[in-house]
């Protein structure tokens, strides 16, 4: 498997989980989930859009990214599955969980939230 090299010039953003054993990074090629110590890549997919903002739940099993196209994405950490999608339609600049089942968005002065639980 050959080693992907990144550019330092090009747009990226990484999170390291609450666990501090794996780490989310997106980049134009899209996002990949790796092992902190082995940098295993777990899992890695291409997106349809630039991902501006990552971050994990609480417990590190979920993480969400915000993207470009203003599309809220939250996916499993162990699969890279996907939970759920939001559609804001604004370029959001980012994105968090607010406890285990909440996700905040924003983009410029405007915020959004969205209940995981109520969602399902």
């Amino acid at each position: 498997m050959p080693t992907q090299t990144y550019d330092p010039y090009k747009p990226y953003v990484s999170v390291v989980s609450p666990t501090r054993k794996v780490i989310a990074h997106a980049d134009a090629a899209g996002i990949r989930v790796f092992e902190v110590g082995t940098q295993r890549t777990l899992f890695s997919f291409p997106t349809q859009s630039m991902v501006n903002d990552l971050d994990f739940s609480p417990d590190g099993s979920l993480f969400v990214a915000g993207s470009q196209d203003g599309t809220v994405t939250i996916y499993k950490t162990s699969t890279g599955h996907l939970v759920k999608s939001f559609k804001i339609g604004l370029p959001l600049t980012t994105v968090h969980f607010d406890g285990p089942d909440k996700v905040v968005a924003q983009s410029g002065q405007s915020q959004w939230s969205f209940n995981l639980k109520a969602a399902n």
